[in-house]
């Protein structure tokens, strides 16, 4: 079972006021029989009020939990398309309504993104890839969003050249260009090629715990890799932290792009993997010339 706020609480009045149906009453119906194929224009309906330009409504907050639930469910092949969506949720929804739920609303839902987490595992670990839908960088950034809101930003950038701002540690802000060639300032400079490639994720994360009963681990198992190269080594590093809020953003980034390529042969998202390798990467201040790990710089 999942944390979830009851479908009869004063809190769906306050947050989820109309115009009917309501996003209860859609949910209600839904989960009576939860289908989340495109050809569910129940299911389409309800995502329109849940989330839209990228923005995620203040009934998702209550929703959410439902639509967990009805993905821990279903048996892996028929929950894959419900995960995905949830993974696009949290690769494309801006929070800003988050400040405006109620405390305990907010903290029925956080609750719910830790269940949810491990639930999501158990589907993923039974999952058979040959059923996989086209694609599968929305529903590997499942994980990586439950665990850490501002990870799932990365999956959102799911194209083969993209724009980042980004601040440099002397506050200098600019736009850096990542593409499959690498990251460019806006001078068309590119930050010096790093020696040893991921000992920069491994200093990151070093003094971090190791992850105890580890899912990552598990979840890296499924690409059967063994330990035979630096990447196969900083991934395995990596999953023995796991992914949480105090997981540097860049080394997040990687294992995603790690488990992207080695999970999926659709091409996009194989090419999405190199992009996000780059962006876990450095940059180049184009003002004042410091060197920087792009990720740290972004947002600022």
């Amino acid at each position: 079972m999942i944390s979830k706020i009851p479908l009869d609480s004063p809190y769906w009045a306050a947050l989820d006021p109309g115009p009917s149906p309501t996003v209860r009453e859609l949910l209600a119906e839904f989960i009576k029989s939860p289908d989340a194929s495109p050809e569910s224009d129940l299911f389409a309906s309800l995502c329109e009020r849940l989330c839209e330009s990228n923005t995620l409504y203040p009934p998702f907050y209550l929703a959410f939990p439902y639509l967990a639930e009805a993905a821990a469910g279903k048996p892996p092949k028929e929950a894959a398309e419900l995960w995905a969506w949830i993974g696009a949720w949290f690769a494309e929804g801006n929070e800003e309504y988050q400040d405006n739920i109620p405390g305990e609303a907010t903290a029925v839902y956080k609750q719910a993104r830790a269940d949810a987490e491990k639930a999501f595992f158990h589907f993923f670990l039974q999952y058979d890839f040959s059923d996989a839908p086209e694609g599968l960088h929305y529903l590997l950034a499942a994980p990586f969003g439950l665990a850490r809101p501002d990870f799932a930003k990365a999956a959102a950038l799911f194209d083969s050249e993209i724009e980042l701002e980004a601040a440099c540690p002397n506050g200098h802000i600019a736009l850096y260009l990542i593409s499959q060639k690498g990251v460019c300032n806006s001078k068309k400079e590119k930050a010096p090629g790093l020696q040893t490639p991921y000992a920069h994720i491994l200093n990151d994360i070093a003094s971090l715990p190791l992850c105890p009963d580890n899912p990552w681990l598990k979840l890296l198992e499924k690409c059967a890799a063994a330990k035979n190269d630096e990447e196969i080594r900083t991934a395995y590093a990596v999953c023995e932290k796991g992914i949480n809020e105090d997981t540097p953003l860049s080394a997040a980034v990687f294992l995603y792009a790690y488990l992207l390529k080695r999970l999926s042969s659709d091409k996009g998202d194989i090419l999405f993997g190199d992009l996000c390798l780059n962006m876990a990467g450095d940059a180049c201040c184009p003002q004042c010339g410091a060197v920087f790990r792009l990720l740290d710089g972004w947002g600022r």
